[in-house]
């Protein structure tokens, strides 16, 4: 596993009870605790900003997108 997503896992994802959706880790699903909003907005944008962050600060770049399976809404 690559640094970048060990610690993407670690500090960003964890603290939302990630769990990993299939054997290749590259699939998980999160809980956001807001129910829906600019709140929910806010911290689905401050998550994505972490995440490429965390990845630029190993010299890599990451592909996410979030959905939520209620209201078939994407974000990216």
């Amino acid at each position: 596993m690559s640094k970048a997503r060990r610690w993407i896992e670690d500090f960003c994802l964890t603290g939302y009870g990630m769990l990993r959706l299939d054997s290749r880790r590259s699939e998980y699903e999160i809980v956001m605790p807001h129910a829906h909003g600019p709140e929910l907005e806010r911290a689905i944008a401050d998550l994505l900003a972490e995440m490429h962050s965390t990845a630029d600060l190993c010299n890599c770049w990451i592909e996410a997108s979030l959905h939520d399976p209620v209201t078939d809404t994407y974000w990216s």
